[in-house]
């Protein structure tokens, strides 16, 4: 049989001081995890903040974004409105020049005209 260890206090006092050293070493260990954990939760923070203001900045893109599709289709509208009026302008000008006659037509009327006036003897 394995012989029992006698137990005594200088034993004790030697187990005592590792356990003291263990538990320090442990508690040292926990509070650099700690400041980590800490560094690393600010750290997330910040990216929150950072993802948190990217997406007001997209949400402010795609209002701005949509605000110039719509001043666009209201320009259009007016570009639209302006084109029909030059049609409309545009028939009117055609309608006119149905009945104008033109100014080689004209001229050639013109000297038959005066043709006939010299063989009648007005001119």
């Amino acid at each position: 049989m394995a012989k029992e260890k006698e137990i005594t206090i200088n034993n004790l006092e030697t187990k005592i001081d590792d356990l003291s050293v263990i538990v320090k070493d442990n508690s040292n260990m926990i509070k650099k995890n700690y400041s980590m954990i800490k560094k690393n939760s600010d750290s997330i923070d910040k990216l929150t903040t950072l993802v948190k203001k990217g997406f007001d900045d997209t949400d402010d893109l795609a209002l701005m974004t949509k605000r110039g599709f719509d001043e666009m289709g209201e320009r259009f509208e007016k570009v639209e409105g302006d084109i029909d009026e030059l049609k409309m302008g545009q028939q009117r000008i055609e309608m006119r020049l149905m009945n104008v006659v033109y100014r080689s037509e004209f001229e050639r009327l013109k000297d038959e005209v005066l043709a006939l006036k010299r063989k009648v003897g007005i001119v």
